[in-house]
């Protein structure tokens, strides 16, 4: 028998906000504009539910790092 799969950690938006230390509202506007870390809905529709998983939301915040202000891009 072989090892059983990871588990993902997997946090709703508010729990994934509070980790990031962001509103809940700077993640539903980076799920419609881009730009925020990667998400998983779960179903179709707006009210489906959306989930974070916990090392994406590691790897968007090592992404934001930055060594000075003149590295930032512009958000159109």
């Amino acid at each position: 028998m072989g090892q059983p799969p990871e588990r993902m950690t997997l946090l709703t938006t508010a729990e994934a906000a509070k980790y990031l230390r962001l509103s809940p509202r700077t993640l539903e506007d980076y799920r419609i504009k881009g730009g925020g870390p990667v998400f998983i809905r779960i179903g179709l529709g707006r009210r489906a539910p959306v989930l974070y998983d916990l090392e994406d939301l590691n790897a968007w915040l090592k992404g934001q790092k930055r060594g000075s202000v003149a590295e930032e891009v512009p958000l159109d």
